[in-house]
């Protein structure tokens, strides 16, 4: 049960998948994990917590992705997100439906598709 209110990572080189045990961290609400080298898609669990109450756990007020390898679909959850509900990041990764219409895409743009290529094995 850990006290950790904040946590910023960023810029610090970190590769593999994003770690699921900072979800479960119950007073978690600022995670930074930019411009490190993540890869895989952003669990169910993180769009969650960036956006349901759960009892016991706070969400996500800031919650930041960009300057990785990620990819995949949005999830349900982020897309539901409405402007001004939290600071959310999801700029220079390979997510090509991000749009410029989602204020978590905005700001900057995905990785072009040679650079997410070159980043293979992981990312399909």
């Amino acid at each position: 049960m850990s006290e950790l209110v904040a946590l910023d990572q960023s810029s610090n080189d970190l590769q593999g998948l994003l770690p699921t045990f900072m979800v479960t961290m119950p007073k978690l609400s600022a995670l930074s994990l930019e411009k490190n080298k993540f890869t895989g898609m952003i669990s169910s669990q993180y769009a969650l917590k960036a956006v349901i109450l759960i009892e016991g756990t706070s969400t996500f007020a800031r919650l930041l992705l960009g300057g990785n390898y990620l990819f995949g679909p949005i999830l349900g959850p982020l897309m539901s997100m409405k402007p001004g509900s939290a600071n959310v990041s999801l700029v220079d990764n390979c997510f090509y439906g991000c749009l410029e219409t989602f204020f978590f895409c905005q700001g900057g743009v995905q990785k072009s598709l040679i650079a997410c290529k070159i980043f293979r094995p992981i990312i399909p």
